[in-house]
């Protein structure tokens, strides 16, 4: 039944939560694994309407949001050793907040997501020497003011922060 039916995305916002799942994938330890048509959003249904043949040209804008998402977090991965081989530290889970850490040797990751509605602020004390500088994947502007660096994570967002060596 599923395959001959039309289905349709009614909520544009599934792609940012999937953005939100493509963050998780790839900086939790293990190896990442995005199964096919995830990458850019997919629709489908149960089994055999999860195996339509892969869209590859004539993607909409979300579809394509979706998929460099994807492509960039693989490459941020592949030169972050913390994403590889790093230990992973939860520094605050809440019911919509969750912020964890990994490190490996002087290279630091810090990852948070926000399922609100409603942005929420993130504050990385100066803890060490190896902190010389903060920056951020989605580009959020990071302030830093008496040894803290605070971020704004955007409402049902997700946000990166890595040191700057």
């Amino acid at each position: 039944m599923g395959y001959a039916r039309d289905i349709q995305i009614i909520d544009r916002n599934g792609y940012q939560k999937l953005k939100m799942l493509l963050g998780f994938i790839m900086t939790v330890p293990g190896i990442p694994i995005v199964y096919y048509g995830d990458e850019i959003g997919m629709v489908g249904a149960g089994d055999p309407d999860n195996r339509r043949p892969m869209k590859f040209e004539g993607l909409d804008k979300d579809e394509t949001a979706t998929k460099k998402i994807c492509a960039d977090l693989a490459k941020f991965r592949s030169t972050h050793l913390a994403l590889i081989y790093g230990s992973l530290n939860i520094l605050k889970s809440e019911r919509e907040l969750l912020i964890y850490e990994r490190n490996y040797l002087k290279d630091q990751v810090w990852v948070c997501f926000n399922s609100s509605f409603k942005d929420k602020t993130f504050i990385i004390e100066n803890t060490g020497s190896t902190m010389k500088k903060l920056m951020s994947f989605n580009g959020q502007p990071i302030k830093k003011k008496d040894g803290k660096f605070t971020i704004t994570i955007p409402a049902q967002g997700f946000e990166i922060i890595y040191t700057k060596q």
